[in-house]
């Protein structure tokens, strides 16, 4: 695909899952400036996705951001174990639960099954999502949680030196 499609192509899709997407992600992926920092700056940033672990992370391409990011309905168990639950069906409570219908990753781990990411959380603001990122505890139960790691999108790209 040429590049001036490709830009056509972001320049069209606007959100995801429902989602507005933010104008500096669009901005970043239509000039190919949206990559990895290096995993020396994301472990800074989000000490949580390198332990007890250290799976290397991808930052997704747009396309990939809608699949990884549909929201599934799981048993409760599974849910439970994410720290996940669906607003239009109960209250999610604050961190480290997330809204699975106010999210959307934008980077998730390279190795198929690790289930670890970093994404946006709309709950504060449908404006000005702030990021979350999805880590494992490291517990034999296999319990994840979600943490906080900007306050906006801007600051997390200005942090990531993007």
């Amino acid at each position: 695909m040429s590049h001036h499609c490709l830009v056509s192509k972001v320049e069209e899709l606007e959100h995801i899952n429902g989602l507005p997407v933010p104008q500096l992600l669009l901005d970043l992926i239509s000039q190919n400036r949206w990559r990895h920092p290096g995993d020396d700056i994301l472990r800074r940033l989000v000490p949580g996705l390198y332990e007890p672990v250290c799976d290397p992370v991808e930052f997704l391409p747009f396309d990939r951001m809608e699949l990884e990011s549909r929201s599934h309905m799981h048993d409760r168990e599974t849910m439970n174990c994410f720290k996940e639950r669906a607003g239009s069906v109960e209250v999610v409570p604050a961190l480290p639960w997330i809204d699975i219908e106010k999210r959307f990753f934008i980077a998730v781990c390279a190795v198929p099954g690790a289930d670890v990411g970093i994404a946006l959380d709309y709950r504060p603001s449908a404006e000005t999502p702030c990021v979350v990122a999805l880590c494992y505890s490291g517990d034999p139960n296999g319990e994840f949680y979600w943490v906080h790691v900007a306050d906006s999108f801007d600051e997390f790209v200005r942090d990531c030196r993007l």
